[in-house]
């Protein structure tokens, strides 16, 4: 009992460290792997050309897609649990590791074979680095749970410089590569492999011993409740990536290859916001789990909802105001067509920040269902609108219909809100004055902690 006192006492001594603090890592931290992301790409498509550079996605591109839906939500289950529980800190570490070591196992072990199938006739030369590279999924399911547990205990330090490990290796190894003129599809996909090894192995040595748990019954049911948690969680996570890419196929059927390029730049421009509400659901959801009472955990994620919603908006404005220049002159003149989309886009994106701000704080509190339901709806809202206002508008249609299911996806999560959880309808509106005024006294305070508050 006294260890749970004392597990107590220093959560609630962490969670009167500073919110902004812990918001400016985590964007900084995001903001830094996007632009790494950024200039990998780049660089591996000057070092490899056109077709090296195709071979390297297609190398990638399985297990990218697994580990976003083939994780099963557990380093979201594990946060969850560490939030709820932070006295089983150590077991629940155990049990996360090597449920995402032995789930990346089993995954790769089911596409080992099939690898060539996938490929299909044209990529057999890829089939051999394809299933080296399949040993990516149990290094990174394993590491993943791992920082699943310090944002779960809100060590947002920590965890933001972890987190950026992988792409700071692998940037480091395309560099050493060119330098070394070794460049090539095997070389650059092997030290992708090597970053996410190097950055796993630094995480489970700072975890040192908890990874061996002390109890086989205690560790079985803690990776029985994570592996349900995760489930849980997993099934809203997947409509959302569902919704996300249902666009394309219908666009595919619909209309020319040149339409479809300037629907991916204006896409590209929309998605430039989207650092602000990930790093917003990554700091914001394990503040909301860390609340063993309702009400107390609903009052905070409104709050969280309502204070998102002056940066979610000002983020928009700056880039839609941006997008004509960006468009013009990075992209070129050819693609203006984009821009009428990408202002409709900018505003579906920004909603969607919105809902998964909503979606993971109710997953923050147990409830994986909303969010499935939201994400489900804005999927048929999708599949109809897309196809009817494509055949209209062309990729505007597809671009309004992007928003129509975002709205949806907000206004049933609203309504759960409201209906379920007994939120009043104002408590959901935070651009106004009162929420201004509350931002700018919390980065007072920030700047000068002994200013009269």
């Amino acid at each position: 009992m006294g260890s749970v006192v004392v597990v107590r006492q220093k959560r609630s001594k962490r969670k009167q460290q500073s919110d902004i603090l812990d918001y400016a890592l985590t964007f900084l931290s995001t903001g830094l792997i996007q632009g790494i992301g950024i200039v990998t790409g780049v660089l591996t498509a000057r070092l490899l050309g056109p077709a090296g550079k195709g071979d390297l996605a297609t190398v990638f591109w399985l297990p990218g897609l697994m580990t976003a839906a083939g994780i099963l939500a557990l380093p979201q289950a594990v946060a969850f649990e560490v939030s709820r529980h932070p006295e089983h800190d150590a077991m629940l570490t155990a049990a996360g590791f090597w449920l995402g070591l032995i789930l990346g196992m089993i995954e790769a072990a089911i596409l080992y074979p099939v690898i060539p199938y996938i490929l299909g006739p044209n990529k057999q030369y890829l089939v051999s680095i394809s299933r080296w590279f399949l040993l990516y999924l149990p290094i990174a399911f394993s590491g993943l749970t791992l920082l699943g547990i310090d944002q779960g205990r809100q060590a947002f330090g920590r965890y933001n410089l972890l987190r950026l490990l992988p792409a700071v290796f692998y940037i480091v190894g395309i560099l050493l590569l060119w330098w070394l003129q070794e460049a090539n599809v095997i070389t650059i996909v092997l030290s992708n492999l090597l970053a996410q090894l190097v950055a796993s192995w630094i995480r489970a040595s700072i975890a040192g011993k908890k990874l061996l748990p002390y109890s086989a019954p205690l560790w079985v049911e803690a990776g029985k409740r994570v592996l349900k948690r995760g489930v849980m969680f997993h099934l809203p996570t997947l409509a959302s990536v569902i919704l996300m890419r249902a666009d394309m196929p219908i666009l595919i059927r619909m209309v020319s290859a040149e339409e479809i390029g300037y629907y991916s730049v204006a896409m590209s421009i929309a998605m430039g916001q989207i650092g602000i509400a990930t790093s917003l659901v990554l700091v914001n959801f394990p503040k909301v789990a860390s609340h063993t009472s309702s009400q107390a955990a609903v009052n905070v994620l409104l709050r969280q909802f309502r204070l998102a919603q002056p940066g979610v908006v000002g983020m928009a404005l700056t880039i839609a105001l941006v997008t004509p220049w960006v468009i013009r002159y990075f992209f070129g003149a050819a693609f203006l067509p984009a821009i009428l989309p990408a202002y409709i886009l900018i505003v579906a994106l920004g909603l969607r920040g919105l809902n998964q701000i909503l979606d993971n704080g109710l997953r923050g509190m147990g409830y994986g269902v909303p969010g499935t339901i939201a994400n489900m709806t804005g999927l048929v809202i999708l599949a109809i609108g897309g196809f009817v206002l494509t055949r209209w508008y062309g990729i505007t249609g597809m671009a309004i219909a992007v928003l129509l299911a975002q709205i949806a996806v907000l206004g049933t999560l609203v309504l759960f809100c409201h209906e379920k959880l007994f939120a009043e309808w104002g408590s959901f509106w935070g651009i106004n004055r009162r929420t201004l005024y509350f931002l700018i006294s919390k980065l007072r305070s920030e700047v000068s902690p002994n200013a009269k508050r």
